[in-house]
């Protein structure tokens, strides 16, 4: 093996990473994009020496990486739910624990072959929007969001898939310019704490959108919005589906009740913490 070689630019690469929690697999992933690998052609082909052009194209990925940008936005794409959605800066990427929300929902639909409308507030890419209509197939979706810039990706990551007939996204401020009601709604809404800002890494407040983060004093205030809204624009038999954070479901299930809606259930995310709940309409 050179020391040019595919994997030895991989493990020099990730030797800069030390910070990194995940510092091989980020320099993996960041290889992937730049040579349009998968995995199989890594293995096949990683003995193989990189061009001069190329070493220095993914030395620039390392020093992108190394001033923490996400590897989400260095390779300008994310995985979810099966489904590859382009990134960009501002836009809250994609986040594993998300694939909770649609979990839920399948769960609570039961069928996927009703003619159901679904609303997703906040699409940010449209991670959740776009995972829900490729498992939904007579679904209609509706995204809103406040960032202009997210509901440009959001339509076009749904044009990516084939889904722009049968969607339709807005700019606006959660609920207020939906005057319909729906069989579904989803939100990821920003529920960290505005006084830990500091505390966090730079990946995510150096460049995601902090309104898709922050949610007041004691991070429910986005929830105190948008819950009494979600209700009223629930069809009756609807379901709504809401990404929260951990240990926030007792002040969330107060929320819900307080608006006249009916709590159903939690669902946990893969480390065992209440990610989704799920309530609908008295």
């Amino acid at each position: 093996m050179t020391n040019n070689s595919v994997y030895q630019c991989i493990r020099d690469g990730a030797a800069k990473l030390t910070w990194s929690t995940t510092p091989f697999i980020d320099a993996r992933v960041m290889m992937k994009s730049l040579l349009g690998y998968d995995d199989a052609d890594l293995i096949a082909f990683g003995e193989q020496e990189l061009a001069t052009g190329t070493r220095q194209a993914f030395s620039k990925m390392i020093a992108r990486r190394c001033e923490h940008e996400p590897v989400a936005l260095i390779v300008r794409k994310k995985e979810f739910w099966g489904l590859t959605f382009e990134t960009k800066k501002g836009v809250l990427i994609p986040r594993p624990d998300s694939e909770t929300v649609i979990t839920a929902c399948l769960d609570v639909l039961q069928r996927d072959d009703a003619p159901l409308k679904i609303l997703d507030a906040g699409v940010g890419t449209g991670c959740l929007l776009g995972a829900l209509l490729t498992e939904l197939p007579n679904a209609y979706g509706v995204g809103v969001d406040i960032n202009p810039d997210a509901a440009f990706l959001a339509k076009r990551n749904l044009e990516v898939f084939g889904l722009q007939l049968r969607s339709s996204i807005y700019i606006g401020n959660w609920l207020d310019a939906i005057d319909t009601s729906f069989d579904l709604i989803v939100a990821n809404p920003p529920y960290i704490k505005s006084d830990v800002a500091d505390t966090l890494n730079k990946d995510i407040v150096n460049y995601e959108d902090p309104c898709a983060l922050f949610s007041g004093r004691d991070g429910f205030d986005a929830y105190r919005t948008i819950i009494p809204t979600i209700n009223d624009r629930l069809r009756q038999g609807g379901h709504a589906v809401i990404e929260i954070g951990a240990g926030q479901r007792p002040e969330i299930e107060k929320l819900i009740a307080k608006a006249g809606a009916r709590f159903q259930s939690a669902y946990r995310d893969l480390n065992g913490i209440d990610r989704a709940i799920v309530f609908s309409h008295q």
